[in-house]
């Protein structure tokens, strides 16, 4: 499988997040889901399109990317994040297997739904 990262400037959050809901027991499985959404990004000062793993009914966040583990309401607050799709381990595997990349599977209008209303109303966002 291709690693987006070279077709466009998402680094490596989607790779790293889809491969560590797969790496997931099966006992947890259930308990699992792949999130692309947006965040605050502090480096680029702007909204980003980014991946992130929740487990625990959707209370427990995994971020790599910033080295978070801790409950989802803190990481939704710190990260200013918002998820726009969650998926099953089954429907990242077949989305995975589809387009033949990690990520972002979305159409980007709906990743970028909160960047668009931010450039609106002024706030400084941006799409990387």
């Amino acid at each position: 499988m291709r690693d987006k990262k070279r077709d466009n400037e998402n680094g490596t959050c989607y790779q790293d997040a889809f491969r560590f809901a797969m790496d997931t027991p099966s006992n947890c499985e259930s308990d699992v889901r792949l999130v692309h959404g947006t965040v605050y990004s502090t480096h680029f000062k702007c909204r980003i399109n980014h991946a992130w793993v929740e487990m625990g009914g959707g209370d427990v966040v995994i971020d790599s990317t910033i080295n978070f583990l801790g409950r989802a309401t803190k990481y939704y607050d710190f990260a200013e994040a918002e998820a726009a799709v969650k998926y099953t381990k089954r429907e990242m595997s077949k989305a995975a297997v589809r387009t033949g990349h990690f990520g972002p599977w979305e159409s980007e209008k709906k990743l970028s739904k909160k960047v668009k209303k931010d450039l609106t109303s002024g706030a400084e966002s941006c799409i990387i």
